[in-house]
């Protein structure tokens, strides 16, 4: 008798991703106690393997809650009793007794940028560390958050996302991911954004063997508001997936995804993002927008915007163009004593640019540049 499989997969969101291929995976990585000093700035906070590190001078002696997820603490616990992670359905039944991530509470009425940086020096091919992260903005609050995940091995990584902004705040966050070559993850969000708020997030995915992305976005409250920008830049034989789907679920709420994709090699991307405007949500404005770049013949990117609008008072859009580097642009560059290789190198900056623009802090978008630069030495 042939054994039946312990999940149904969700056919949209693993639609270009082979979901079967992780059925041998477990979840029982845990990481050795092998704590490092690592120097930690003073809005920063600084994770090893998911675990806390170290904390930043400016944040200790001030209201905001910074604990491990899975610390005895009431204030984290209640909150995390409201909130749920939308976890994969392939995952669900699995037996998952250990995860590591962090809580991160900022209470009403606080200003505050945070870096959070997690190093991950430990992994597995085929064991899962599992990582849960939670950050609730009160209302009232403003937070500019960067999370920067960065491996030093090959290892693979289960992440689940909950990110929740309250009444009358506003939350800029960045993710940054930097995996080396042989490493993989998965990562799951779950965002859902309040009365009159705002939520700018940037998806900075620059380097890694296979990385999924699920992203699952909820405009719940009027006047809540949610502005998307995402880059891939993707070489050798690397593989990012990208499923993103916003829920316009009640009147006056506004969405605009702009997602930019440079492909090369053998490496393939793709672009889903399924925008839903629900039959009672009027007066709703939904933008869907993704530029691609090929660089080689065997490079492969799937672009897939959708809108699926069930009320006809709403503004909505979306486009996708998908080419090579504009020959002619090389060509009038040439002529004015660019070479060849600068003029291309130049030309793609200015594409992903579009994209690193839009975040507000300078010195992160300086860092970013730098990566990008580092990245198109490799371009011919």
């Amino acid at each position: 008798m042939k054994q039946k499989k312990y999940y149904t997969p969700n056919t949209e969101k693993w639609k270009y991703t082979k979901i079967n291929q992780f059925d041998s995976y477990s979840f029982d990585f845990k990481p050795t106690n092998s704590k490092v000093k690592i120097h930690c700035e003073n809005n920063e906070i600084i994770l090893q393997n998911g675990i806390l590190n170290n904390i930043g001078l400016n944040l200790v002696d001030k209201q905001i809650i910074i604990s491990n997820i899975n610390d005895s603490n009431n204030h984290a616990q209640n909150i995390q009793n409201k909130l749920s992670i939308n976890e994969d359905v392939k995952f669900n039944n699995k037996n998952i007794n250990f995860y590591t991530g962090l809580f991160l509470y900022i209470p009403k009425n606080i200003n505050e940028n945070i870096s959070i940086k997690n190093i991950i020096d430990q992994g597995h091919e085929k064991r899962f560390l599992n990582l849960k992260n939670y950050i609730y903005i009160d209302e009232n609050s403003k937070s500019n958050i960067t999370y920067n995940e960065e491996t030093t091995c090959s290892s693979c990584i289960y992440n689940s996302y909950q990110l929740y902004v309250g009444n009358n705040s506003e939350l800029e966050f960045t993710n940054i991911n930097n995996r080396i070559d042989g490493s993989k993850a998965i990562n799951n969000y779950d965002i859902n954004i309040q009365a009159n708020s705002k939520m700018t997030y940037h998806a900075m995915d620059i380097s890694g063997k296979l990385i999924k992305n699920n992203y699952n976005i909820n405009l719940n409250k009027a006047g809540a508001n949610c502005y998307f920008n995402g880059l891939n830049i993707a070489s050798q034989k690397n593989y990012t997936d990208n499923y993103i789907e916003i829920r316009h679920n009640t009147n006056h709420t506004f969405s605009d995804i702009n997602y930019n994709i440079i492909a090369q090699d053998k490496s393939q991307s793709i672009f889903f993002a399924k925008t839903i405007i629900n039959e009672k949500s009027s007066s709703c404005e939904a933008y869907q927008n993704n530029k691609n770049i090929i660089l080689s013949e065997k490079a492969l990117i799937q672009s897939n915007p959708q809108l699926e609008i069930y009320n006809d008072d709403v503004k909505c859009a979306h486009g996708s163009t998908t080419g090579q580097i504009d020959e002619e642009a090389v060509h009038y560059m040439r002529t004015r004593g660019i070479n060849e290789i600068l003029a291309k190198q130049l030309i793609l900056h200015s594409f992903l640019a579009d994209i690193i623009n839009k975040i507000s802090l300078k010195n992160l978008k300086t860092k970013l540049n730098n990566k990008i630069e580092n990245y198109l030495k490799n371009v011919n």
